[in-house]
């Protein structure tokens, strides 16, 4: 074989591979973005390093939110089902925290609205009727409420404790909204990430006392504390007060960092409170 022939053989060889890729990523763009894009730039855009998000400014620009919602909505049934489960678990806790954050800026600035409302932050999710179990968004196929994405879809399917640190009620005690969007390539990183800066805060998730011997928790662990259920038998880990919260402790002693802290609940004598619940609203221009 000559070399010009060779030459335009490995060049026709070339054309064709670059025209099939042309070919596969326009399929693949015509398909659900997996990597979340539009949600990762507002959140970079609207979250910051707190967890804090500017709703004034994403009330004012949102154009970006519809249209996520837009591919949240345009995702059926049956596509799901031909998902990886963690590109299911992306999707889902995407979707809570986008639905969220459209319920607030629909109704931002808060304000109080009801006999009810007397007993909650004047700004705070709670403020919001039927929110969680009321108000109706499109996804996967679907008509759903953020009541059912929490507590049919993510606690159900999929077995994962640390959704509880991803998905945010958009108030100050919930784990920080995450500044980028989940996706499946990087979710188990990003709720390992979320779990440690939750227990690691001492206002939100754990904070040991050892002067009264107590150790103050989330709520999320006594509302939520089956999720945390662990196999194995551990109860030798713990003294007789610590037992009585087994399953919670069970369950962070496995993901302490290392040192006095975790070496504390592994030994300590201690009784378990929970810390107050503060329910004003996640907001950056927060006037508490």
């Amino acid at each position: 074989m000559s070399l010009n022939k060779s030459v335009c053989l490995l060049a026709a060889a070339m054309l064709f591979w670059s025209i099939g890729e042309v070919f596969a990523q326009s399929a693949d763009n015509a398909g659900f973005d997996h990597r979340h894009s539009l949600f990762d730039e507002l959140l970079h855009s609207h979250v910051d390093a707190a967890g804090l998000v500017d709703y004034q400014a994403l009330q004012a620009d949102q154009a970006q939110l519809t249209d996520y919602q837009w591919t949240l909505a345009g995702v059926s049934s049956e596509q799901l089902k031909d998902w990886s489960q963690a590109q299911q678990l992306a999707f889902w806790i995407n979707a809570y925290n986008a639905f969220t954050l459209r319920a607030i800026i629909d109704h931002y600035p808060i304000r109080r609205g009801s006999f009810k409302g007397l007993f909650a932050p004047r700004n705070s999710i709670l403020q919001i009727p039927g929110v969680w179990k009321e108000l109706e968004w499109e996804a996967g196929g679907q008509a759903i409420t953020l009541d059912q994405i929490e507590h049919r879809i993510l606690r159900v399917e999929f077995s994962e404790p640390r959704i509880h640190f991803a998905i945010v009620c958009a108030s100050i005690s919930c784990p920080d909204l995450r500044p980028e969007a989940y996706t499946a390539e990087h979710i188990d990183a990003q709720l390992a990430e979320q779990l440690q800066v939750f227990i690691g805060n001492p206002d939100k998730g754990v904070a040991i006392d050892r002067e009264d011997d107590e150790v103050q928790l989330s709520k999320i662990f006594s509302w939520f504390g089956e999720d945390f259920a662990v196999s194995g038998n551990d109860e030798q880990l713990f003294t007789s007060r610590a037992e009585k919260k087994a399953d919670v402790l069970r369950y962070l002693v496995r993901h302490f960092p290392p040192g006095d802290d975790l070496q504390y609940l592994l030994n300590g004598d201690f009784d378990i409170a929970y810390l107050d619940y503060d329910w004003n609203l996640n907001d950056q221009r927060n006037d508490r």
